[in-house]
């Protein structure tokens, strides 16, 4: 609620103990800023000391990206945008959390590291919202038995038929099969 101005003076009184400028106002500025109030009977304050008010923008909102999908045991690359003398802040499933601007997770394990990573950014003592949510998908290695063999008895000069038999993983299979001597297949 505005109260008037004093003769002369360039203030705008309000009765509340604050102001807000907004930032389409044209003294949305930074700057030295000071106060002053008048008492109920007249009487006018000093002028307050300054404080430096200096306005920063919020960082842009940073996009994060990853190497996904991975799979069982491979690292898991999480990045995002250089920003000018900015700090990064991960976060992620089981408690992850990162420093890093580009950050990687060593030997991932699809139990522990799948999931929504985030990151933000503070320049300046400002804080951006958090980035997209990434999702991390990390593929269970495939398992396989390989019957011994070697139980059964071979007649010299025929062929030694060895099965793979997968236990679990994503259909279809691609194998490949190694052996003394050099032997690929």
């Amino acid at each position: 609620t505005t109260i008037g101005a004093a003769a002369g003076a360039t203030n705008l009184w309000t009765i509340a103990n604050n102001t807000s400028i907004p930032s389409t106002d044209i003294h949305y500025k930074s700057g030295e800023w000071r106060v002053r109030c008048v008492s109920a009977d007249g009487c006018l304050s000093d002028l307050s000391d300054p404080i430096n008010i200096e306005i920063i923008p919020i960082p842009t909102q940073p996009i994060a990206t990853s190497n996904s999908p991975v799979c069982d045991g491979e690292s898991i690359r999480l990045s995002t945008a250089s920003v000018s003398g900015a700090t990064y802040e991960w976060i992620g499933p089981n408690g992850f959390a990162s420093n890093e601007r580009q950050s990687i997770i060593l030997d991932s394990d699809n139990t522990i590291d799948a999931g929504d990573y985030q990151v933000r950014v503070t320049v300046g003592g400002c804080i951006s919202n958090y980035s997209n949510v990434e999702t991390v998908v990390v593929h269970p290695k495939p398992v396989i038995d390989v019957p011994d063999v070697l139980a059964n008895c071979v007649v010299i000069g025929s062929s030694v038929t060895i099965d793979a038999i997968p236990i679990s993983g994503a259909t279809p299979f691609i194998y490949s099969w190694t052996g003394p001597s050099g032997f690929t297949s």
